[in-house]
């Protein structure tokens, strides 16, 4: 996602207001702010302004830009003006040479004009999917099942990393392959065992969790059905989900000699580096 401009939306920051659907409109609302005005400053705002901008009723206009004041953490609002905080982690953090820097890790959304339905689903429906499914959140979810960057996720093991019902993720799924957001892989039948035996049984068991197989009566092998699987459809897809090292730049020029200098010279005085 290098050639279009973006924000970075630390995931930490989405799971704190993923408690319920009030608090993810909430996020969701901070981060349209973000992506619709340069400071991150809504002015002059009205409820009728608010209704057009986001395509949404009165009543959830109205409450949108009320709880601005119920979010200090996330909001500061002086008079009719509504800007929302740096989304950056303070946190000092430091590397192996012990130097300072700051980061997280992040979605990275294009900027662009989106109603408030389309912002809420990127965040946490096909979003929380899609990060999913790229295994870039594989550190959160290690409880609920093994995982690798670039695996293939069956239903169930989505289901039960976002917390969705299975009815729910098959629509979200479906809907995410016929639109090339991910890919789909049908179910099919695997190789369990060339011979069933008491210790080829074990080892299936162990290997694979499961318990069930198909017998061949013609040659004695073991066979299991594999469930549809999802993966990540292209390589944009999967760097929608980076880790972000806030201020790189300032650790870079502070290397000492050589490498320092060829690097100044190399890339000018910028901001952050990513």
């Amino acid at each position: 996602m290098k050639n279009q401009e973006v924000i970075n939306i630390p995931i930490r920051l989405k799971r704190a207001y993923q408690a319920d659907k009030a608090s993810k409109e909430v996020f969701a609302f901070a981060v349209w702010i973000k992506l619709t005005y340069g400071d991150s400053t809504l002015r002059y705002h009205s409820i009728t302004n608010i209704q057009k901008e986001l395509n949404i009723g009165f009543q959830k206009a109205k409450r949108l830009l009320s709880c601005a004041s119920e979010y200090p953490e996330l909001f500061s609002v002086a008079g009719n003006k509504i800007t929302v905080k740096s989304f950056k982690d303070k946190t000092e953090k430091y590397n192996r040479k012990g130097q300072v820097y700051h980061s997280d890790y992040c979605q990275k959304i294009e900027v662009r004009k989106y109603s408030f339905k389309e912002l809420y689903d990127l965040l946490y429906k096909t979003g929380a999917i899609q990060g999913l499914i790229a295994g870039k959140e594989r550190r959160s979810i290690y409880k609920y099942i093994e995982i690798q960057s670039g695996v293939e996720l069956t239903q169930r093991q989505i289901s039960n990393a976002t917390g969705y019902s299975r009815g729910y993720v098959s629509k979200l799924t479906k809907k995410m392959a016929n639109s090339g957001v991910i890919r789909k892989y049908p179910s099919c039948f695997r190789l369990a065992m060339n011979v069933v035996n008491e210790e080829t049984v074990s080892k299936f068991k162990k290997r694979t969790g499961r318990t069930n197989f198909i017998v061949n009566p013609h040659d004695g092998s073991a066979w299991y059905i594999m469930a549809c699987r999802y993966s990540t459809n292209d390589r944009k897809s999967a760097d929608s989900f980076k880790h972000v090292i806030y201020d790189q730049w300032n650790r870079i020029t502070k290397l000492p000699g050589k490498i320092a200098g060829e690097y100044n010279q190399f890339t000018g005085v910028g901001g952050a580096y990513e």
